[in-house]
């Protein structure tokens, strides 16, 4: 997993795009296809190295691929364009899933697979079949096998890609892709060769990551990405990595909850949101768990409290209702304080700077 450390981490790594600029370069591979580029940097003494690491998983223990990019250089220049081949080591902690009938990943530092629970198979159902009145439309579902799985059973001619070798023969219309390089490990199948009218995703949660994502499913899916409803699961603390990353999506206040998954099970507790290229503005549509604001005029969680000051619902982040702090004019955590000297609100206790 790479993401920004504390100020207590020596090294920050983040991604670095070059794929389109810099296509005729060989770049390292393994059984997930080619590397990702990272740039590393020492927040101690400033220092910038390069390296490439599997583009499915960035712990060492699941797959061992790695080079630094000066070393891999060297050997470009010297005629080695042998592409170095890493075995994957299958993660040994596993959790059974009822709904999928498979034993899912349950390491969380490293690869863990969750699955939605049924309350968030049936809203973005409800979803789906509010805006597409076409059951037999093509829908893509991407990292969503329970939503795959749920469309198939509606009658929608749903197509799964994920990184689990094993759905493909669990599931029909599953095929191993990686979202992050575009790797297909059995080759493109005729059946993705379509336009789809929705794009359901549910993508590990690395939001330095999000570049290569999107940039994968623009390059295979140009017109779908461009045009098609999408429906993307990811935290409502990286709603700027994700807009940023693919400016069509705005952030929701409709919660998603995991049926294996501690911490992100209940629905006034996760910070899972389902991010969308449309507005969620439907009052006829009934969503467990919440609610319509007449003032904002959408569809918000249950325990989201509208703020008059801010004409908006600003409890965003879990059941607590925020309160408005004048002098900062927004609202703020309920157990924030103001303080006069630094004209801010804090949760805790701090020194004026």
């Amino acid at each position: 997993m790479v993401q920004e450390r504390d100020k207590n981490t020596r090294y920050i790594s983040e991604l670095v795009m070059e794929r389109s600029s810099d296509s005729e370069r060989r770049v390292p591979e393994c059984v997930h296809g080619p590397a990702l580029k990272f740039r590393r940097v020492d927040t101690k003494t400033g220092d910038v190295s390069e390296f490439y690491s599997c583009s499915a998983s960035r712990d060492r223990k699941v797959c061992p691929l790695f080079h630094w990019a000066e070393d891999w250089n060297r050997k470009q220049k010297r005629g080695d364009l042998s592409i170095t081949a890493s075995e994957c080591l299958r993660e040994k902690k596993m959790r059974f899933d009822d709904n999928l009938g498979i034993s899912t990943l349950a390491d969380n530092s490293t690869n863990a697979q969750f699955t939605f629970d049924d309350v968030s198979i049936n809203t973005i159902i409800a979803i789906l079949t509010h805006q597409i009145k076409d059951i037999t439309a093509a829908v893509l579902c991407i990292g969503t096998p329970s939503i795959h799985k749920a469309l198939l059973s509606a009658g929608y001619a749903s197509v799964l890609l994920d990184e689990d070798e094993r759905l493909s023969g669990l599931l029909p219309s599953c095929h191993r892709f990686n979202i992050y390089n575009g790797n297909w490990y059995s080759g493109r199948p005729d059946t993705v060769n379509v336009d789809f009218t929705a794009i359901i995703m549910d993508p590990p949660f690395h939001p330095k990551l999000l570049p290569a994502l999107f940039q994968t499913v623009n390059e295979h899916f140009p017109r779908s990405f461009a045009s098609s409803l999408i429906l993307f699961a990811f935290p409502y603390f990286n709603k700027q990595d994700v807009e940023s990353a693919c400016t069509r999506l705005q952030l929701s206040d409709i919660r998603l909850t995991y049926r294996n998954h501690k911490k992100y099970k209940n629905g006034e507790t996760s910070p899972v949101r389902l991010y969308m290229t449309l507005p969620p503005i439907w009052k006829e549509i009934l969503i467990e768990g919440h609610k319509f604001c007449e003032a904002c005029e959408k569809i918000v969680h249950s325990t989201n409290f509208h703020c008059e000051t801010c004409n908006a619902c600003t409890s965003i982040a879990g059941k607590r209702n925020f309160k408005h702090c004048s002098d900062c004019g927004i609202c703020v955590k309920p157990d924030a304080v103001h303080c006069n000297k630094c004209s801010r609100c804090f949760i805790s206790s701090h020194t004026c700077s």
